[in-house]
């Protein structure tokens, strides 16, 4: 086996980690610092007829809740989903959010 080999084994290895990290929570506290660094401004430009402000506390009390529990990917998605349009279209800023939601 090559280097090259090796060095993409290793590489296919560390991807399937991550991946299963988060998958099982382990991103939630990145979902949580990507979610509390949003601007007012642009929380506004997501909700534009206010509410925001409400709506991106509940967000980062339920990603707060989120990583001290290790809650799984799944049940972050719906759980957003219950807090209201306002929630998912904040949470809809953080890529990584918008992909399970």
């Amino acid at each position: 086996m090559s280097d090259n080999d090796d060095f993409q084994h290793a590489l296919e290895d560390s991807l399937a980690q991550d991946q299963a990290a988060f998958e099982n929570g382990d991103g939630n506290d990145k979902h949580l610092k990507n979610v509390s660094s949003l601007s007012l401004d642009d929380i506004a430009d997501a909700i534009p007829d206010g509410g925001g402000t409400a709506a991106h506390a509940d967000l980062v009390r339920l990603l707060e809740e989120a990583t001290e529990h290790n809650m799984q990917q799944a049940e972050l998605g719906t759980r957003i989903s219950s807090l209201g349009q306002s929630a998912m279209a904040i949470a809809k800023l953080v890529p990584s959010l918008a992909a399970i939601l």
